[in-house]
């Protein structure tokens, strides 16, 4: 692990903090090129970084002592995070055990099942959220997407714009294994478009 990011919200679900830290590594020498060209973090930017026990105590006191749940995009997070607490013998937080996997939420509550996973890139384009690519898989910007995703759904906020995703893909969704945003992209950005307007 090499970033943490995090998007603090209150208990009406508004933006309150953000939080970013970089880790540096403590077993390998170099960030491996697939990283970089997915992250734009290079070695050089974690030298002077803070080992991994330190960004956690770090992440854990910028949560605080108050009852949290925690949102992410899939469980990798939490498992990575379990992983190496467990192998470098960092005590978890206690902040952190209440962990909600907001991918699996998603179809579920918005009553769209596309038979496969989401990406934060495809259900924050449902949702009508602007999603910027060359900013994705950055530890803070996929926070940021996943709050905004939080926001819309524990509001009820999203009820509306899900209500003409579904008018759009249903007649298909039933008899294909389609790749959303192939199938469906312009009139999903058709109907985007009509709603900013």
């Amino acid at each position: 692990m090499i970033e943490i990011g995090a998007v603090k919200l209150n208990d009406k679900y508004e933006k309150q903090e953000e939080f970013e830290i970089l880790i540096r590594p403590a077993l390998n020498t170099k960030v491996e090129g697939n990283i970089t060209r997915l992250t734009g973090i290079t070695m050089e930017d974690l030298e002077g970084a803070k080992s991994f026990a330190e960004a956690l105590q770090s992440f854990a006191e910028w949560i605080g002592n108050e009852p949290a749940r925690i949102y992410s995009w899939s469980r990798s997070d939490l498992q990575q995070l379990q992983s190496e607490c467990s192998f470098k013998e960092v005590a978890f937080p206690p902040a952190l055990e209440d962990w909600q996997d907001f991918q699996a939420m998603f179809p579920k509550i918005t009553e769209i099942n596309l038979q496969r996973q989401l990406s934060l890139e495809s259900a924050a384009e449902m949702a009508g959220i602007n999603f910027e690519k060359g900013k994705a898989h950055r530890a803070l910007y996929d926070a940021r997407i996943t709050s905004e995703m939080v926001q819309l759904v524990l509001t009820g906020r999203y009820l509306e714009q899900m209500a003409k995703v579904r008018d759009v893909i249903k007649p298909e969704v039933e008899h294909s294994t389609f790749s959303l945003g192939d199938k469906f992209g312009a009139q999903l950005a058709a109907l985007f478009q009509d709603q900013d307007e």
